[in-house]
């Protein structure tokens, strides 16, 4: 009998005690317009019946690998770029749904646009948080917006196969569970990039998926990667200059004496002129970036004094000043007479 023919679309969905929604997410995908695919499920170690729940699907184009211990769902995601058939490989999460038209919109975006080689979309959330969450649509904006954070929703993400394995890319247990960021930068050195604007995902939320419950180690991760764009690029920076830009990116900029909104300022002309220098970036990103950051860094400053005045008022900036003149006033007012902001007042004691 001759091997059925490949699909052009390998679809990867990891399990793992997701009885509740698991039977919601395979039918989603079962059930797109597009039907060339192929849909490989990982279950990992599940306890909760979720791999009963799997084995009663008959669906020819599901490939089912049963584990019976827990691996991680990274060991699985790097295990399916090997074994999908697929041109294409599309992610999917045991807890979201997915849009009938997803892959026909994916598939005919990178089909039209063979410079691009990862797609996302919007989503909408579902659950515990719920929205509509809209992503940058051109690679200039992606890139723009990966300066921060992710800019795709991993569950949405299409990529051509052929990218990661020539390049031999892989997900970064290491960077778990931002690992998919990690991915995402490393692809954006080799690739373009795009997102559908329309929401063809929804992303269910709840307590206890691993987004939520790893905070701090995520955002160890997401820093690493932070730096590494930098890096890469031929920026050296000193670790104050490292901290005080991870806070920029942050919006974390809460300056506690006038030495700190010094520092801040300083860390902004740094990367500013390195930026300049190595023509790494547009400068307009990172005088949008900075200009923000430094008017919340003013507005968040407790107590005034003249020693506040000096860098906010007269130093020169490596950005456009956002603030007016009015604004200008209001803050020598304050200085002069050392205003601080009130404490709040304690709460009334109940009836």
């Amino acid at each position: 009998m001759p091997a059925a023919s490949a699909p052009l679309v390998s679809v990867v969905m990891p399990v793992y005690n997701s009885a509740p929604y698991v039977a919601e997410a395979v039918a989603s995908i079962l059930n797109q317009t597009f039907t060339d695919f192929e849909l490989l499920i990982f279950n990992d170690g599940s306890t909760d019946g979720s791999g009963m729940l799997l084995r009663g699907f008959t669906d020819a184009r599901i490939r089912l690998f049963d584990y019976a211990d827990n691996v991680g769902y990274v060991a699985h995601l790097n295990h399916a770029l090997e074994l999908a058939r697929g041109p294409y490989l599309a992610r999917m999460d045991a807890d979201d749904v997915a849009d009938p038209d997803r892959l026909a919109r994916q598939v005919a975006l990178l089909e039209a646009h063979p410079e691009i080689g990862l797609c996302g979309t919007a989503y909408r959330e579902f659950g515990s948080r719920q929205g509509l969450v809209p992503v940058p649509e051109t690679d200039a904006e992606i890139r723009r917006w990966l300066l921060r954070s992710s800019p795709f929703g991993h569950p949405t993400v299409l990529l051509r196969t052929d990218i990661v394995r020539q390049h031999r890319l892989r997900y970064d247990a290491a960077a778990m569970p931002a690992e998919d960021y990690r991915l995402w930068y490393e692809l954006s050195r080799v690739t373009q990039l795009a997102n559908l604007p329309e929401p063809l995902l929804a992303y269910r939320v709840h307590p206890t998926q691993t987004s939520q419950v790893l905070t701090a180690k995520r955002l160890a991760s997401v820093n690493e990667t932070r730096r590494r764009q930098l890096l890469d690029k031929g920026f050296e920076l000193t670790p104050a200059e490292w901290e005080g830009y991870l806070r920029i990116l942050d919006r974390a900029t809460r300056p506690r004496t006038a030495h700190d909104l010094q520092l801040l300022l300083a860390t902004m002309r740094t990367v500013a002129s390195q930026n300049a220098r190595l023509q790494a970036y547009p400068a307009a990103w990172f005088e949008e970036l900075f200009a923000a950051a430094w008017q919340e860094a003013v507005i968040a400053i407790e107590r005034h004094g003249w020693a506040y005045a000096r860098p906010v008022l007269l130093a020169p900036k490596p950005f456009p000043d956002p603030l007016g003149p009015m604004a200008r006033l209001k803050l020598l007012a304050k200085c002069a007479v050392g205003w601080r902001v009130p404490s709040p007042s304690p709460s009334a004691p109940a009836a």
